[in-house]
């Protein structure tokens, strides 16, 4: 039953702002989602010449003209329009074609004129809809071939090429548009819910898939086990790890013999803070925040990155103030005995003696003594008598 709404010139604004908000609410097609943390508006988009649709696919043809393509499962693939006046959205049907087969259930647009299409039925396979208009269709890809077992859900990538779920191999593939050529993305064929790399992971029943926009990431909906699994480049992960190792090779960690100068050690470390920095950059680009990111956010954290940068600046002050004895001795030093382990050793010497709170006169009758042993393992020199002005040049380690 419609109600009405009387309107009387006597109410307040905020009367007829409630009468408005109700009546919005009653009037608004749409059901809400609850996932525990929020709440999200589905509207149900009437299609008025053809009410009687059941669409099994999807996708975005053209987001500036609001279109979309839709399959049904019987083989027809529609061209519509959507239009909203705020409160609900309708949809038109521009132009209509039939494959030929049923069992379609996979829609993927290249551009706003190109379309590709799947059907999972024994005659079906992968086409491609040239012309919405004269019905144009290629049969490019067929089910039961040696490329393609049984193809499912599709979608097309930033670079022009059309993913494939094979449900018939328990595979993820890849369809080259120009050179017509079809690989394997990811999955071994085994009939299983497994991770890991191209051959080794494992689909139990792939259905649906879609890209992320302007990247390589794949998202497949594995339906038997109820995951939603993510084919993405590990090139990130390899580039992360290769300045882990730059970090350690600074410091003689990675068990090379090889000996790196002072400046390649500084050179090194430079590198990998630089490296991080910008990591965190970007991800606060992408969260439009200028706050400091932390593990979670994929980078690491601002104290960590932050003790980076104190060892690099430690690095430039300790050759500063070497170069300002003897230039020649950096050539000598030792980066290894820089780590911290050495530095805490250099500071438990000096606080060594009878008294658990020495003044600063027992630091400066130890600091020669301690100095001296030091230098040894920092120049790699075993024996031999080492002359120490006094009183000494104050400089800061790390």
């Amino acid at each position: 039953m419609t109600k009405n709404y009387m309107l009387k010139g006597d109410r307040s604004k905020s009367e007829l702002q409630k009468v408005l908000k109700t009546w919005i609410h009653e009037n608004r097609k749409s059901t809400t989602v609850e996932d525990g943390t929020q709440s999200s508006k589905v509207h149900v988009v009437s299609i008025r010449n053809k009410p009687s649709i059941k669409p099994t696919a999807n996708e975005f043809s053209s987001s500036e003209n609001n279109q979309i393509c839709v399959a049904e499962i019987t083989g027809e693939i529609h061209l519509m329009t959507m239009v909203t006046d705020g409160l609900s959205v309708t949809a038109d049907i521009i132009r209509s074609v039939s494959v030929g087969v049923n069992s379609m259930f996979g829609v993927a647009c290249k551009n706003s004129v190109e379309f590709y299409v799947s059907s999972s039925a024994d005659g079906g396979g992968l086409f491609r809809l040239v012309n919405f208009q004269t019905g144009h269709c290629e049969h490019v890809l067929s089910n039961g071939s040696e490329s393609l077992k049984q193809v499912h859900g599709i979608c097309s990538k930033s670079d022009g090429k059309v993913v494939l779920v094979d449900r018939g191999a328990n595979k993820i593939k890849e369809f080259d548009v120009v050179y017509k050529q079809v690989t394997n993305l990811a999955g071994s064929g085994h009939t299983e819910s497994r991770d890991g790399c191209d051959l080794t992971a494992s689909f139990s029943q792939p259905t649906g898939v879609c890209c992320k926009k302007d990247s390589h990431s794949i998202f497949v909906v594995d339906s038997s086990s109820g995951r939603l699994r993510l084919i993405t480049s590990v090139q990130a992960l390899i580039k992360y790890l290769q300045n882990l190792w730059l970090f350690l090779s600074a410091f003689n960690l990675t068990g090379t013999k090889t000996r790196l100068s002072y400046d390649e050690t500084v050179t090194r470390v430079q590198q990998c803070y630089a490296f991080h920095e910008e990591a965190s950059l970007k991800v606060q680009g992408i969260k439009g925040s200028t706050s400091q990111t932390q593990g979670p956010d994929g980078t690491l954290s601002a104290t960590t990155l932050n003790s980076v940068k104190m060892i690099l600046e430690g690095l430039s002050r300790l050759k500063t103030k070497v170069m300002e004895l003897n230039p020649n001795f950096i050539q000598h030093v030792d980066v290894e005995s820089l780590l911290t382990l050495f530095v805490e050793n250099f500071f438990s010497s000096m606080r060594r003696g009878n008294t658990d709170t020495p003044m600063m006169l027992d630091f400066c009758l130890r600091f020669p003594r301690c100095i001296n042993e030091l230098l040894k393992r920092v120049t790699g020199t075993a024996t031999g008598t080492l002359q120490i002005q006094w009183p000494p040049t104050t400089f800061s380690l790390l």
